[in-house]
């Protein structure tokens, strides 16, 4: 008698700009991803809700950015995990 499990484990990317979310970056965690057998991932978009604690605290954004990624961008990075087999949907 054996016993197999299953798995299901996904995977959740903070998409920092400039940082995380470049071309070559996104392409790199595609790949190793996909060669380790994660099949899903959720992308985290980058947003500015501390930006007025910053400002109240008379500090600036440690990482210098200010805004989001636009609609375009995501799907960008989306359709490029989508090329390594894996399943993404956008988070908030």
């Amino acid at each position: 008698l054996t016993c197999q499990k299953t798995l299901s484990i996904f995977i959740r990317i903070p998409l920092i700009p400039k940082i995380s979310d470049t071309v070559t970056n996104i392409n790199a965690v595609a790949s190793f991803l996909n060669s380790i057998g994660i099949n899903k991932v959720e992308l985290i978009p980058y947003h500015t809700f501390a930006s007025d604690k910053y400002k109240a605290l008379g500090q600036t954004i440690p990482i210098g950015v200010h805004k989001t990624q636009d609609p375009a961008t995501l799907n960008s990075i989306q359709n490029i995990f989508t090329h390594y087999g894996l399943e993404s949907t956008i988070g908030i």
